[in-house]
């Protein structure tokens, strides 16, 4: 055992030692490593027991074979097992892009450590939310807090903040009846105000973008003070390419240097 602990140290450096101290045995910290997620790597995919390192790696082996081993697959197989989902119908739900069942969305709410900072109200309309098709919890990766209760969340609105939530984000919502004065939502500590567009003419949505981005970016009182806004383009499915979407972008930061401007387009995404 010692010349196992020899050999993670040495190929893995204080990372390998911290994820022994873990109680990961050395066979499973180079089963992980063998598929391409070494040590150094086991916070961002939540690797914090034996357990959850033992189901990244049995997510790693069932998804890897279809090409389907991305972040966001490995957590969300890794959650729905969690969850007692089977193999098989989790690869079926990730390679059929499926939203997974009401019961087991509830059940991650009321039963996983990442939704525990929630009191009973707020899981409430988290529930409702999965009720009306708004989100998929088990496809989250980074945690929802803030004001949940206050007003629900629209379909636009539900729509970014799983988006964000899928890629890791922390996502804190800011009170909807601050709304006059306050950005919508804290994206890692950043100031977000969200947008939904549903201008028909690239000159429409390039005049809103602009009266967005003085509405968002100027300074409280007089404006949201906001350090990024976020235009959704894609949700209302309009007619914007990239490239008008990069011109429109690149005028607002001419215009706001030190603030980001992020469009959503059916197309791809411009993030300035």
């Amino acid at each position: 055992m010692a010349d196992a602990v020899d050999q993670i140290a040495e190929r893995y450096g204080a990372d390998g030692l911290n994820a022994l101290q873990k109680g990961i045995k050395p066979d499973l910290i180079n089963r992980l490593a063998d598929n391409g997620i070494r040590p150094v790597d086991y916070e961002l995919m939540g690797i914090t027991t034996p357990q959850m390192a033992e189901a990244v790696a049995e997510a790693v082996e069932a998804l890897k074979p279809l090409g389907l081993a991305t972040e966001q697959n490995i957590a969300r197989f890794t959650k729905l097992t969690r969850a007692g989902v089977t193999k098989e119908n989790i690869i079926n739900v990730i390679q059929n892009n499926i939203r997974s069942s009401s019961y087991i969305q509830k059940k991650i709410i009321d039963m996983f450590e990442e939704f525990s900072h929630l009191d009973d109200a707020a899981k409430w309309q988290l529930k409702n939310a999965v009720d009306e098709g708004l989100i998929d919890v088990s496809t989250w990766r980074g945690k929802l807090s803030g004001d949940i209760l206050t007003e629900k969340l629209t379909a636009e609105e539900a729509v970014a903040i799983e988006k964000y939530l899928k890629n890791g984000d922390d996502v804190f919502r800011i009170s909807p009846l601050q709304n006059s004065g306050t950005a919508d939502f804290i994206i890692n500590g950043l100031e977000v105000e969200f947008k939904g567009l549903k201008a028909e003419t690239y000159e429409n949505i390039r005049s809103k973008a602009i009266e967005y981005a003085k509405e968002s970016f100027t300074p409280k009182p007089d404006g949201k003070g906001a350090d990024k806004l976020l235009l959704d383009c894609s949700y209302n499915n309009l007619n914007l390419t990239l490239e008008e979407a990069q011109i429109i972008a690149d005028g607002i930061k001419l215009m706001y240097p030190s603030k980001i401007i992020e469009i959503w387009t059916k197309f791809g995404d411009i993030l300035k």
